[in-house]
């Protein structure tokens, strides 16, 4: 199974692909703890390995308990966020109830734009945006100081280090050579073992990874 790490430093076998394979294997790194967590958050803007976009960000269809911002331009008390109800609708001040579930926001922003122009606005400017998705966060385990599941915007992107970081940083026990993300693919688990040390020191130009909503991240203790 091919490992989804796409960069010539990484290696696949047995559904297991490897950030630094070959490289010589390093030990913890020095100055961890408050120092690591520093340069974890320090870390979360480099430059990143070329991105591997996740296929549902530019087709994300809405879902119950998602949340969009519109925004109208010149129209202050239309512009608001608003959260996907049960019944698959928002509840707009001016139009009612308006069915969004299963569209995208391209298409939400076009019906709104659609009903405002009938009877309300001429010519009206509408922006959509989804600020919050409802399901699949990535969840953290092991040796970071709060592990936990982590909402991911929807459309946006969020890599390895940035999580880390949200989690606290690693702890005093931390395997960091040892970090391991799972990614369900077409309902099959892929899991790759990443080297934070070679992140930290940029090798091969690769500073961090890119997650997807519903990642997996574990983070083993060292064994002494």
């Amino acid at each position: 199974m091919k490992a989804f790490m796409r960069n010539p430093i990484c290696s696949s076998g047995s559904g297991r692909g490897r950030i630094g394979c070959g490289l010589r294997q390093a030990g913890r790194v020095p100055g961890a703890g408050a120092a690591m967590s520093l340069l974890l958050v320090l870390a979360a803007g480099c430059t990143t390995v070329p991105y591997e976009p996740d296929p549902d960000a530019n087709r994300y269809r809405l879902r119950h308990g998602d949340v969009v911002a519109v925004e109208v331009y010149d129209e202050a008390d239309l512009s608001r966020s608003f959260e996907v109800s049960d019944d698959g609708t928002i509840s707009h001040p001016l139009l009612g109830r308006v069915p969004v579930v299963g569209k995208t926001a391209g298409e939400v922003e076009e019906e709104l734009h659609r009903l405002l122009a009938a009877d309300y606005l001429v010519n009206p400017r509408v922006s959509v945006s989804i600020t919050s998705s409802s399901d699949r966060p990535i969840m953290i385990f092991g040796e970071v100081r709060n592990p936990g599941a982590y909402d991911v915007p929807a459309g946006r992107r969020v890599t390895l280090l940035q999580i880390i970081a949200r989690a606290g940083g690693f702890t005093d026990i931390a395997a960091q050579d040892k970090v391991r993300i799972v990614r369900l693919v077409d309902g099959k688990e892929q899991s790759t073992r990443v080297r934070v040390s070679d992140l930290f020191r940029g090798r091969h130009g690769v500073t961090d990874v890119d997650l997807r909503a519903g990642d997996v991240i574990t983070v083993p203790e060292t064994l002494f």
